[in-house]
């Protein structure tokens, strides 16, 4: 009895309540993210599961595990560390190609055809 005494006060306090509905802990958590075309990534968790939508005009669902997104959060946590730098190798192209670009555009144009 105690046991199941323990289990129930348990539940009660992890449980979470999303429009007027008993849910697993962690159901009422989402966030979305702006892409620069104008479409959005959305992950919504439903406490044991996550439900991924992409798209812009079209929306397209996907429901992950747990384990699944959590797999995603570790591979993009070690990419943005090892494979960016920490976002430093990406900025540091951009600026480098924001100063070739300006570079290029400064200088003047050949006004001789080539091949001829």
């Amino acid at each position: 009895m105690h046991v199941m005494g323990f289990a129930l006060f348990v539940a009660k306090r992890l449980t979470t309540v999303v429009d007027g509905k008993l849910s697993p802990p962690g159901a009422d958590s989402a966030r979305v993210w702006a892409q620069p075309d104008g479409s959005s990534v959305s992950l919504i968790s439903q406490g044991d599961a996550f439900d991924l939508y992409v798209g812009k005009k079209t929306i397209y669902n996907l429901t992950l595990t747990p384990r699944t997104a959590a797999s995603m959060g570790w591979w993009l946590v070690r990419w943005w560390v090892f494979s960016q730098w920490f976002g430093i190798k990406l900025w540091l192209w951009h600026w480098c190609v924001g100063k070739i670009v300006t570079k290029t555009s400064e200088q003047k144009a050949s006004t001789r055809l080539v091949g001829a």
